[in-house]
């Protein structure tokens, strides 16, 4: 499953800052869904601190608790699916 968010149009999808904010949180997923938790975290700590998205605020917000969570109580196995235990 993909999600997608509208952040802007295509005068915003053409500029730099933009383009690296879309690959360093490209790059924070790529790292959560191969299960390299860790370094998800820093990653989206990192992109946090650099490109601030209003946007994309609660989301980021999600993932940094999943990922604090995950580090905890790695799964035995992952598959890059996040089970959620409540609502």
């Amino acid at each position: 499953m993909q999600l997608f968010a509208l952040l802007g149009d295509a005068l915003l999808a053409q500029e730099a800052e933009f383009q690296a904010m879309a690959q360093a949180h490209a790059q924070v997923l790529t790292l959560y869904r191969a299960g390299d938790f860790s370094v998800a975290l820093h990653a989206l700590q990192a992109l946090r601190a650099q490109h601030e998205s209003p946007a994309l605020t609660h989301l980021h917000a999600l993932y940094l608790q999943r990922l604090e969570q995950l580090i905890k109580h790695p799964p035995m196995q992952w598959d890059g699916i996040f089970t959620a235990t409540s609502k």
